[in-house]
């Protein structure tokens, strides 16, 4: 692993001198991804910087959201020193101008903690240390969602079919080139994705338990010809953010109602999935109206609709049906809470929110005046 001034192996704790050309040139790299991370390059006779990647230790998926601590104790000083970081979208995380000449202590924490690790902190130098969280599990079901994109241009890939092979399962994927099996019990399995105008691929996935599995499915190009063909557009929800729905339940904190669960009930209401989710009781008035009660206390919850703030309100729950549903957000408490859906300026902290998103945008919204989506 490359170093400011060396190469670092803490597997063994090795030190060599870069003095090779390829090495020099292995450096310079380093040396630019420092900068774009810390800002500027530390001091090779006084600094070094800890770097690393956090993953699932069953699955090897990286883990985004987890919080990673660097602490430290220099001579002299009274208490230790202590920084902490937030893994980005790749498990990446970085400490800079780490002092050198310290034992440093780095921990991991994403729903577990792992650590800590030890790393004798010398100068000039870059440390590379993964750390592996025990996330998953192999007697638990997982989620198993993926993409499938483009090869050559990275373009995602809509009406892509997508099959579960062991499970004898099928889908297609959406106009963001997303797709979702739901629940699969933990192990190995082959996707089998076929596209127009791409050549077929078979790739396989692993399901760990507990946990979402995102798969990246590339589709090479190839030349075809075609008859006429019958198009049938469909209107694109374009706030719908996958990618983001994908990274929270990845924290594992609240609870998701996906795609393959609300096919399977098209007529539900979002009051009937609210039921089935624990710490959460629906009560029905005399007049069809709905209360709600969290963790055993009344609660007024804020109500998100394709990501816009619809109100808090108890009624606004039965908008829309599963039908017209790609995914439901459940969170019980502030503490669940993402910092997405809080809004700023409460008159007081949310006791849970609901955050429903539609297949179709419904084109005139519900934002925070409290006007009715059209159509309902």
């Amino acid at each position: 692993m490359l170093a400011l001034a060396g190469l670092l192996y803490p597997s063994t704790g090795v030190a060599q001198a870069a003095t090779a050309d390829p090495a020099r040139a292995q450096a310079q790299v380093v040396s630019r991804a420092i900068t774009e991370t810390c800002g500027s390059l530390p001091d090779p006779k006084a600094e070094a910087v800890v770097a690393g990647i956090v993953l699932d230790s069953i699955s090897g998926v990286v883990l985004p959201g987890a919080q990673v601590k660097l602490s430290w104790h220099r001579t002299g000083d009274r208490k230790p020193t202590s920084h902490t970081a937030t893994t980005d979208g790749g498990g990446f995380f970085a400490f800079c101008e780490v002092p050198g000449g310290v034992t440093a202590s780095l921990t991991a924490h994403l729903r577990v903690t792992r650590g800590p690790t030890t790393l004798e902190v010398e100068p000039g130098q870059l440390y590379v240390q993964h750390v592996l969280l025990p996330l998953s599990t192999t007697t638990e079901p997982g989620i198993l969602v993926g993409r499938v994109v483009d090869a050559q241009t990275r373009d995602p890939l809509a009406g892509v079919t997508v099959r579960l092979v062991e499970r004898n399962q099928a889908t297609a994927t959406n106009d963001r080139g997303y797709f979702s099996f739901g629940s699969q019990p933990f192990g190995v399995y082959m996707l089998d994705v076929k596209a127009m105008g791409y050549a077929p691929r078979k790739a396989p996935v692993r399901v760990a338990g507990d946990f979402t599995q995102d798969a990246e499915i590339e589709l090479s190009q190839k030349a075809v010809e075609l008859e006429g063909l019958n198009v049938l557009v469909r209107p694109k929800n374009q706030r719908f953010d996958l990618d983001g729905l994908v990274r929270r339940m990845n924290v594992g904190v609240g609870n998701f109602v996906t795609r393959d669960q609300l096919e399977k009930r098209p007529r539900a209401r979002i009051t009937e999935f609210l039921r089935e989710t624990p710490g959460v009781r629906v009560n029905v008035s005399r007049d069809r109206s709905y209360t709600l009660e969290v963790r055993g206390r009344p609660c007024l919850p804020d109500v998100f609709v394709d990501g816009v703030y619809y109100h808090a309100s108890d009624n606004a729950l039965d908008l829309p049906a599963a039908s017209d549903l790609e995914a439901v957000e459940i969170y019980r408490g502030a503490a669940e809470i993402p910092g997405i859906y809080l809004r700023p300026s409460p008159t007081r902290p949310p006791c849970a929110v609901i955050a429903a998103w539609t297949r179709v945008h419904p084109g005139a919204g519900k934002g925070s005046s409290g006007r009715r989506i059209a159509g309902r």
